[in-house]
């Protein structure tokens, strides 16, 4: 239990504890961006991106913490209690993410949808579905969200987040990885390979 608060095993919960790792997430973010979190937890992530700009947003999908933000930060950020996955609006620069596992491909078909208003991601994700991400043509996990994502943004891999990162401990090892939509990117062309 961090804060008093229990993480929630339906809704993906697993906090991130690892200052290092921490460190190495927030020195990838640019200053005075316009920044949205999702998934804001106990606000540890968020605290650091205060440090890099006064312009940050957090959706956060469980109620509870999204109350314990909003008193935490005390008017600094700006609290969305909504589902980042049901958002019809996006006018964020940067989005940061530690991303529950279970949502990782509708997480990234839903940054697609943004593609390209925002410059950059950096998110953190289940080892195995970032080689999905990275995989090549004839690979066993060369996937559709290998073709769109390929297609759609320079993906970057940046560090390797072992499990011992976060409360509760997951039962996989994650990685950081940075992403950033290609241009010129044909909305039209790419939307043929959601299909």
């Amino acid at each position: 239990m961090i804060h008093s608060i229990k993480p929630k095993k339906r809704l993906g919960q697993n906090f991130l504890i690892s200052s290092a790792i921490l460190e190495e997430l927030t020195k990838l973010i640019p200053l005075n961006s316009k920044i949205i979190e999702i998934g804001g937890g106990t606000g540890v992530i968020t605290e650091k991106l205060l440090e890099k700009s006064q312009d940050v947003s957090v959706v956060e999908v469980d109620k509870s913490l999204a109350n314990f933000l909003s008193q935490k930060f005390d008017g600094k950020i700006n609290v969305l209690n909504m589902d980042f996955l049901k958002m019809k609006k996006f006018d964020y620069e940067v989005i940061v993410s530690a991303v529950p596992y279970y949502i990782s491909k509708l997480f990234l078909l839903k940054l697609y949808d943004f593609t390209p208003t925002w410059k950059l991601a950096v998110l953190i994700l289940q080892k195995e579905f970032v080689d999905k991400l990275l995989a090549k043509p004839g690979a066993d996990n060369y996937r559709q969200i290998s073709v769109l994502s390929q297609y759609a943004w320079q993906i970057q891999k940046i560090k390797d987040v072992p499990r011992e990162s976060f409360y509760p401990r997951p039962k996989v090892d994650s990685v950081i990885i940075k992403l950033i939509p290609k241009s010129p990117f044909d909305k039209v062309e790419a939307s043929k390979l959601k299909k």
